[in-house]
């Protein structure tokens, strides 16, 4: 149980109350003994360079598509460019393409919510975890959170266990996984940010050195074999692995 003092400081801080956190699993919705809390929306100011760029570059389509000589364009143009500063831009058929990770990366926060990064860091030896989440469809394809949840107890990986993770797609038990987790944090020191019955996110405490990147990715490509852009994945830090 979340201690009564945490749930109302959070609640404070949020400005909502908790609700219980339902995990769902293999075998249908279960109660998890977390609760979670909706996170307020983002000002513009603490979106994710990523998140601004994305919006910038559709409003931009929006615009050409009603009125190609729009005024605003140039200047939204402008404003999307400088957003890039410093992140490599290859050109293909005429399209400027940039990696997400390289803009992600000009991001401290590596676009994670900076309430998580706050109550992370607040509640580390308090005997709670914390945790971010994606509720809305929106959330989860962003990969920006837009619930926070807070566990009972100070193991992460207990965060995996009640989550069942487990590969659907390829023979890796919560067993296993934690135990790959455990060898990646001994080694290089690593932050549970959130799981599901097929999945696992994670940030690497510190960056990771060049030399021991392709260590790094074979050893996660082994136990999850569809993770995706795992060598960029690891180069910003922020890693997540899909059994799908």
């Amino acid at each position: 149980m979340i201690p009564i003092t945490i749930d109302e400081e959070i609640s404070v801080y949020l400005g909502s109350r908790s609700k219980p956190y339902l995990i769902t699993s293999f075998d249908g919705q279960m109660d998890s003994g977390c609760v979670y809390w909706n996170l307020p929306p983002q000002s513009d100011e603490d979106k994710p360079i990523a998140v601004r760029y994305r919006e910038l570059t559709a409003r931009i389509a929006h615009l050409i598509d009603e009125n190609k000589d729009d005024p605003e364009i140039i200047f939204l143009v402008r404003k999307a460019s400088e957003l890039l500063d410093g992140v490599p831009v290859t050109r293909k058929f005429g399209i400027s393409l940039v990696d997400e990770h390289d803009i992600l990366a000009l991001d401290e926060t590596k676009g994670i919510r900076k309430e998580w990064w706050q109550l992370h860091s607040r509640y580390s030896t308090e005997g709670v975890g914390v945790f971010q989440g994606y509720c809305s469809r929106d959330a989860l394809v962003s990969r920006i959170a837009d619930i926070l949840i807070v566990m009972p107890g100070e193991d992460q990986y207990d965060f995996l266990r009640r989550n069942q993770t487990q590969g659907n797609n390829h023979p890796a038990g919560t067993s296993q996984i934690i135990l790959a987790m455990r060898r990646l944090d001994a080694e290089f020191g690593i932050s549970i940010i959130y799981a599901t019955a097929d999945s696992v996110e994670f940030l690497f405490n510190r960056p990771v050195e060049r030399e021991s990147r392709a260590k790094i990715r074979k050893r996660l490509g082994r136990l999850c074999p569809s993770a995706d852009d795992l060598a960029g994945s690891i180069r910003l830090g922020r890693v997540t692995l899909w059994w799908d």
